[in-house]
């Protein structure tokens, strides 16, 4: 199946034209944004079916909110799995990072239960959407939980948890709740990105 857009629109809503010098030049969008904000900011900004409008002040705010945000999240569980030294004493262990923080871990606690549900949700919404060539809805689904429920709330309200010395059972837990959850973000927006 090819997915394609009839015509893109500048950000007023008339048809993109060399005559009208409305066009954007899509090389220099590419090197400014790159490919795949470009192309998530395209899915997310309206369906297939409806003529788009490109306006690169909204593609700039898809990367400041979306794509910075997914970036931050992931530097936040780096730092202080750095910190932790996580990667190293897994492989001391020969083990996966999954599996070690897995065996560090203890029992889930409620904001961990909260995200892993939120995250299953949003994959069913992915996989039920992609598999009807709808492709909008997802995009936009995945970029509201990364913003709203796994930055602005799972990670802000587990903060204390990260900074926790040692071993603490409950920062393992939270460490592995976030690593699944990341990895899981990404492949979820392979399709896409």
């Amino acid at each position: 199946h090819n997915l394609v857009y009839e015509h893109i629109f500048d950000r007023e809503g008339k048809k993109m034209s060399k005559h009208v010098c409305n066009v954007t030049d899509p090389f220099e969008t590419m090197d400014k944004y790159g490919a795949d904000p470009t192309r998530w900011y395209l899915l997310a900004n309206s369906a297939l079916s409806v003529p788009t409008r490109f306006d690169p002040d909204q593609l700039a705010e898809v990367v400041r909110k979306y794509f910075d945000t997914l970036r931050n999240t992931y530097s936040f569980f780096a730092l202080y799995a750095n910190i932790d030294n996580l990667v190293d004493r897994a492989a001391e262990d020969k083990v996966s990072i999954e599996n070690f923080l897995e065996k560090k871990a203890g029992d889930p606690d409620r904001f961990d239960s909260w995200i892993i549900s939120r995250y299953n949700s949003l994959v069913k919404t992915v996989v039920e959407n992609f598999d009807k060539y709808e492709l909008t809805r997802p995009v936009r689904a995945i970029q509201h939980f990364v913003i709203e429920e796994l930055s602005n709330w799972y990670v802000r309200n587990n903060r204390r948890r990260f900074w926790a010395k040692g071993d603490d059972p409950s920062k393992m837990r939270a460490y592995l709740t976030l690593y699944r959850v990341l990895v899981g973000v990404c492949r979820l927006t392979a399709p896409v990105t």
